[in-house]
């Protein structure tokens, strides 16, 4: 059985996945931090003893790109249980998991999730899934302007900008529920289990939506 983290948007969650079906789940939507709820799902999940994870076989873990602090949550609490289990764990681009249901469409596809100050992270993908270029940044008119026409635009942040894609004629579907975006980890990480290609502790990295102003020395007034 697989546990499920992601907590790289302002809509997170915490799954168990067995052989492509969930066992359990618990999501929530949170401004800033996910990690109070974090912990309090997995404790009504699996309680506070340690041996209680004895028949999770890997951790799935969402990497963002999403906000400073609500990736590094559910990053942090992966990692730590997949050491202390001595454990696999696998991470996926969480554009990547919102593009997964399109695979089966035969059409181009473009996830977008929100980034902050009116920008949001996207990536496009081929007609076979595949992701075409690297994670952008940038305002949803750079969005419409840059994709071709015939492309599917899906992710968290198509309600959001639901308007726009409207006004210019785009193809889109509507954000419905954090549970596909989970699913979507549920079976990419099972497909990774059973390929044997999980990440190294080390190779679990946060892909943070815009760079983190935390440490930054502020600017003293003349």
């Amino acid at each position: 059985m697989l546990l499920l983290i992601d907590t790289s948007t302002k809509n997170a969650g915490v799954a168990t996945f067995e052989q492509g079906q969930f066992v359990q789940t618990k999501t929530w939507f949170s401004q800033y931090n996910h990690s109070q709820q974090l912990f309090i799902a997995l404790e009504e999940m699996f309680g506070s003893e340690p041996d209680n994870f004895s028949n999770i076989s890997g951790v799935g873990i969402a990497l963002g790109p999403g906000g400073y602090s609500s990736v590094r949550s559910g990053i942090s609490v992966a990692k730590t249980i997949a050491f202390a289990n001595k454990i696999p764990i696998y991470g996926v681009n969480t554009l990547d998991l919102e593009c997964f249901p399109m695979q089966t469409s035969g059409m181009k596809a473009c996830s977008i999730i929100e980034a902050g100050k009116g920008m949001v992270s996207y990536a496009e993908y081929d007609t076979k899934g595949d992701k075409i270029n690297e994670d952008k940044v940038g305002p949803i008119d750079e969005v419409i302007s840059q994709i071709p026409v015939e492309t599917i635009i899906c992710g968290e942040a198509v309600n959001a900008y639901q308007q726009d894609l409207t006004i210019n004629n785009r193809h889109f579907i509507r954000w419905s529920s954090q549970l596909t975006r989970m699913w979507s980890l549920g079976i990419t990480t099972e497909t990774r289990e059973n390929a044997g290609a999980h990440n190294s502790l080390n190779e679990i990295e946060a892909i943070y939506a815009r760079p983190p102003s935390i440490g930054q020395p502020s600017k003293k007034k003349k």
